[in-house]
């Protein structure tokens, strides 16, 4: 069901350099700095000079940018200190980490910073911070190496050092060819997405006649084709990004398998989820929900729903606070409980589906995920 081979364990990996850390600390939060500074920016401007009419707009930017500057050190500080998960403050760490992933919804006002950081602290902060305190010899490596585990989005546990020019050369190839394919491909389909196929107006809909309104089958057929361009770019915007970790890991010497391994050959479920499909982001599901779980005596299905509960229920929370209406949440949740049930089918017939199946299901179910996603994004 989850290739645990390939997961690596959270001990594991080679040294990250310093510098490597800062750059992927600082990086994602000076974007999240640069979006909220347009954002209050454009809003203030919207407003004649103060984001509430009373000028009151530079004081709450200084409170987000406090608020963002606050995340960060919250992060480095549980890397620091890292105390034991069993003891009281490591416990009261781990529930500082769990009331952080609601800070962005109550204290941010952009929308995609509100969800950059809701994911950022959930995925990174919450599920990788409490791993990390529960690994005595994560806790006992470098701060260096304790920040990096939390904050590169990668699995930087299963990575190896090049062991000479030509493995280094061979992986800055792969990944050359990759972004020569996924670059162009994403731009394609956001430009189909913006311009070919737009949102349904519902206006539209509204003028039209109802005995004769063909906006119905139009919306659907429009739903079908952004929900296959949603998935494409989604899918191409991933592994660009995991190009550009797979990139700066390289540079300092360490040679990271993709994240996505062509996830569209997968002839089964299990092989889909557990071994191809966003396997950084499999690594952090499976320490912080199939491990534990199977800890607690659950059996291999078990763990495997309780992975796609946390799944569902970290996507759920990036759509809700993003502006999600409770539909495009509820498609979102079931999207993960449909893909639970493919896998315990799956195992329990205990033969694989094959290509064909595999991939039709997950076809046939992809726009409860897509859709959402795409008006979150104002696609």
């Amino acid at each position: 069901m989850f290739d645990v081979r390939a997961m690596g364990t959270v001990d594991g990996g080679p040294e990250v350099p310093a510098w490597l850390t800062a750059f992927w600390l600082v990086g994602p939060y000076s974007f999240a700095t640069m979006l909220t500074v347009l954002h209050m920016s454009a809003a203030e401007s919207a407003a004649g000079g103060g984001h509430d009419g009373e000028g009151n707009g530079g004081r709450r930017l200084w409170l987000e940018l406090a608020v963002l500057g606050g995340m960060c050190c919250f992060q480095c500080g549980m890397a620091l200190w890292a105390p034991a998960l069993r003891s009281t403050a490591g416990r009261l760490w781990a529930l500082g980490a769990l009331l952080a992933a609601a800070v962005p919804a109550l204290a941010l006002s952009a929308p995609g910073v509100r969800v950059m950081m809701t994911l950022e602290a959930l995925m990174n902060g919450l599920c990788r911070g409490v791993a990390l305190l529960g690994s005595d010899a994560l806790r006992g490596r470098s701060f260096a190496q304790r920040l990096g585990y939390m904050v590169i989005f990668h699995d930087v546990t299963t990575a190896q050092p090049c062991a000479g020019a030509a493995e280094r050369r061979a992986h800055a190839q792969r990944i050359a060819a990759s972004l020569s394919v996924w670059v162009p491909t994403a731009a394609v389909a956001l430009a189909a997405l913006l311009t070919v196929l737009p949102p349904p107006a519902a206006a539209v809909a509204a003028a039209l006649p109802p005995a004769t309104n063909p906006i119905v089958g139009v919306t659907v057929v429009s739903s079908v084709l952004r929900s296959a361009l949603g998935i494409v770019f989604f899918y191409s915007f991933l592994v660009v990004i995991d190009g550009a970790y797979g990139g700066t890991l390289l540079l300092a010497g360490i040679g990271a398998e993709p994240a996505m391994d062509a996830p569209y050959r997968s002839r089964s479920f299990g092989e889909f989820w557990g071994r191809r499909w966003d396997r950084a982001m499999q690594s952090i599901l499976f320490v912080a929900a199939y491990r534990p779980a199977r800890a607690l005596g659950a059996g291999r299905g078990g763990a495997a729903l309780a992975t796609f509960v946390l799944s569902a229920a970290v996507h759920t929370c990036g759509v809700a606070v993003g502006g999600a209406s409770t539909a495009e949440c509820g498609s979102m949740f079931a999207f993960f409980l449909v893909q639970a049930g493919f896998v315990l089918i799956e195992a329990a017939v205990e033969s694989p589906a094959g290509w064909l199946v595999t991939m039709g299901c997950i076809s046939l179910s992809a726009p409860l995920f897509a859709l959402p996603l795409l008006a979150v994004c104002g696609l």
